[in-house]
């Protein structure tokens, strides 16, 4: 397309992976088809809802064009099953700039959601979840602090229904006469399962992190306004999704001393209650950086002060715990956690 082209509509539905399913052509597309456009140009997009909901730099491009080309923006909700598909998608209508000396920008623009309601955006990008702010500053401090030192891990080759799949009754969910070695299973606070033999390569107690159980979806919301938390039941990439850490990493911990500290209100809501669109790559990353602990780490307050948190992110972490209705009190103490296991 040239810089001289009088196509004076656009109505596109531009392609989100490439054929390889790396690439992702989208923002390329949209970004080019707009500069290039003539002035005065109008638009149909058909487009995913990624770009106003990804903390990343990857949508910037999308987010700059949009702000500075344009003279006129508004996005439409579209039901996922108008197309038959499970991604989130919306429509936009648009008008790029008459004149290429309009240095004016678009801040706000307009939203018609599913009941066509007008709600007023600003024209930025943002994540969706109610306490990604929080979210985000304790990590920050948890997984992004060079003090700490970490656990030496490496992936696992398969999962536990694997492992079953593969050699039945292998692994079960409960302790019986013959299941009798610990494997732990993180992203839940009672996953504990047992083994009836010593797995080659993996002879010592083992801990498997998993964080694709459970994270949050944008745009669903109650008919009152409020959002609502989905789970997803997707299954661990192995290798990618999981980290393994031997007995002799932990230094003195017993494993339910770290278990209790891996399945914390703090620890899950930084590895299991993660905002989805977080980029997973990097989380995933840190993820394998998790620090240790000292065995003197038996109590909140101490975990708290230990990794630094301050009192701020701790009270939004109970309020998001709070909000669905979980009693994280559980784990005030390692000896009040240890007894209500028993």
């Amino acid at each position: 397309m040239s810089m001289t082209s009088k196509i004076a509509a656009y109505i596109m539905n531009p392609p989100y992976n490439g054929s390889d399913r790396a690439n992702k052509p989208w923002v390329r597309i949209v970004v080019d088809t707009i500069g290039n456009a003539a002035p005065g140009a109008e638009f149909l997009f058909i487009v995913p809802t990624h770009w106003r909901t990804h903390p990343g730099k990857k949508y910037k491009p999308v987010l700059d064009c949009l702000r500075t080309q344009l003279e006129y923006f508004e996005e439409h909700y579209v039901d996922a099953a108008l197309f038959g598909i499970g991604e989130q998608v919306s429509w936009w209508i648009a008008r790029k700039k008459q004149t290429s000396s309009d240095c004016t920008e678009i801040e706000k623009y307009i939203f018609w959601d599913k009941d066509n309601k007008k709600k007023i955006y600003r024209m930025e990008v943002y994540d969706g979840h109610p306490y990604f702010l929080i979210w985000k500053k304790a990590y920050q401090i948890v997984f992004e602090s060079k003090q700490f030192k970490t656990y030496k891990s490496r992936g696992i080759s398969k999962t536990f229904r694997m492992l079953n799949g593969k050699d039945p009754a292998l692994v079960s969910k409960t302790k019986t006469k013959s299941h009798i070695h610990k494997l732990y299973n993180t992203t839940k606070s009672d996953g504990i399962w047992y083994t009836n033999k010593t797995l080659k390569d993996y002879a010592e107690p083992k801990v498997i992190v998993d964080t694709s159980g459970k994270y949050y979806r944008p745009h669903n919301k109650h008919p009152n306004g409020r959002l609502i938390i989905v789970y997803d039941n997707g299954n661990a990439s192995a290798g990618k999704n999981t980290a393994q850490f031997l007995q002799k990493d932990l230094q003195g911990l017993t494993m339910d001393h770290f278990h209790w500290y891996i399945t914390h209100p703090l620890m899950r809501f930084l590895m299991q209650e993660k905002p989805s669109n977080h980029s997973r790559a990097a989380f995933i990353k840190e993820l394998y950086q998790i620090p240790k602990i000292p065995q003197e780490i038996n109590n909140t307050q101490k975990l708290y002060q230990f990794l630094k948190i301050p009192d701020s992110v701790k009270k939004g972490v109970d309020a998001y715990y709070n909000e669905k209705g979980e009693n994280i009190q559980a784990w005030t103490t390692l000896a009040m956690w240890e007894k209500r296991k028993s």
